[in-house]
């Protein structure tokens, strides 16, 4: 079986065939301000079910061009089988590697706003939750990059666009 990680970078792959395009990537290709969509896919129960989009969100990121995230916002939305909740975040601290593939990697920290929150976002954002993307991928120009992880209870897809 393909594990999940595998699966994403072949997808992404697929998206940005960057070996091709003979373009060096690093840490400027990413700046300036960006809107992503983010989709959280919940883990199955077992492993012949299907995955099931179970949560959106919109991002908004401000990136430096030297490997920092400098602002960002993050407004959640999990509908699942026994969950409906409206979830608001503001980056606490974000930074981020482009190697020269353009692939690369990022870590960014999250502060739940409560008052501005379904009581039940602390279930899934407990103070200051981190996140990791396994793999982040960008394209030539800079203009668009995705990220992918996986957590104890989804895979979440991230899409950024100028």
């Amino acid at each position: 079986m393909i594990s999940g990680r595998i699966l994403t970078a072949l997808l992404l792959i697929a998206v940005f065939p960057l070996a091709a395009s003979g373009a060096t990537f690093n840490n400027s290709t990413i700046q300036g301000q960006y809107k992503c969509t983010l989709t959280a896919y919940a883990l199955p129960p077992k492993a012949n079910q299907p995955f099931a989009a179970s949560a959106i969100g919109d991002l908004t990121l401000a990136a430096d061009g030297n490997g920092k995230f400098t602002a960002g916002s993050w407004d959640h939305t999990v509908d699942a089988p026994g969950a409906h909740a409206s979830c608001k975040l503001a980056l606490s601290t974000g930074t981020y590697s482009i190697n020269a593939d353009g692939s690369g990697s990022e870590t960014t920290k999250w502060q739940l706003l409560k008052s501005d929150s379904s009581p039940d976002c602390s279930t899934w954002f407990p103070d200051n939750p981190a996140g990791n993307a396994d793999l982040m991928i960008t394209d030539p120009s800079g203009k668009m990059f995705y990220s992918s992880s996986i957590s104890s209870f989804a895979i979440l897809a991230v899409a950024c666009q100028k």
